[in-house]
């Protein structure tokens, strides 16, 4: 009978350990499915997910607003400046928003659009609002290959969050706002649009 005393202890630490391993590959496949695996932001689903959870359980004082952010010529960029530098540019976006938002969550939605989620009180949610034009509205970056400060605008919509409406409907009025400004971006005369005229000069 010495043997299956012996042998039970092992048999029980082997079963233990394989369940640890299989909750930890669980865990793991679970954050990749809401992850963005570019900028390590959240995914569609993850944000939509996180969002809708903190909005429910916010205290009743706090205050919300969800923003969308889309890159002014986003595609002139990436086709002017090579795809390792446009994802550089959705990385660097991400990596901002996320110094700003602090616990807050951001997320990818597709392409070069984010939205992102702000919460807290009064004097905290206006003073991240300033800081994301701040510090989102346009930054340079430099291209490897020769050093040369490349600015990148963005089109920022941020709105309230009532109570009352769905996630959908919030991100879809800071879309309509974002879209003002991005028409305005378009112009000739925008930020993104003279950074391209000016390179293109140099180059030729």
């Amino acid at each position: 009978m010495t043997i299956p005393l012996i042998v039970a202890p092992i048999t029980v630490g082997l079963f233990i350990s394989l369940l640890v391993r299989l909750d930890n590959a669980y865990l793991t496949l679970l954050k990749l499915s809401i992850t963005d695996p570019l900028t390590g932001a959240a995914n569609r689903r993850g944000f939509f997910a996180e969002a809708a959870s903190r909005f429910n359980n916010l205290h009743h004082t706090d205050s919300v607003f969800v923003g969308m952010v889309d890159l002014d010529s986003f595609k002139i960029l990436n086709d002017s400046f090579g795809h390792q530098f446009g994802d550089e540019v959705l990385c660097t976006v991400v990596r901002r928003l996320q110094s700003v938002l602090g616990e807050d969550i951001v997320g990818r939605l597709g392409g070069d659009e984010f939205a992102f989620l702000i919460t807290g009180s009064h004097d905290r949610t206006k003073q991240v609002i300033q800081e994301i034009h701040t510090h989102c509205g346009s930054f340079t970056l430099n291209i490897k290959d020769n050093g040369e400060p490349i600015l990148v605008s963005s089109s920022i919509g941020m709105v309230p969050w009532h109570r009352e409406e769905s996630l959908d409907q919030a991100l879809a009025r800071a879309d309509r706002s974002l879209y003002i400004l991005k028409k305005l971006a378009r112009a000739p005369n925008s930020r993104n649009s003279i950074n391209l005229q000016d390179q293109s000069y140099k180059d030729s």
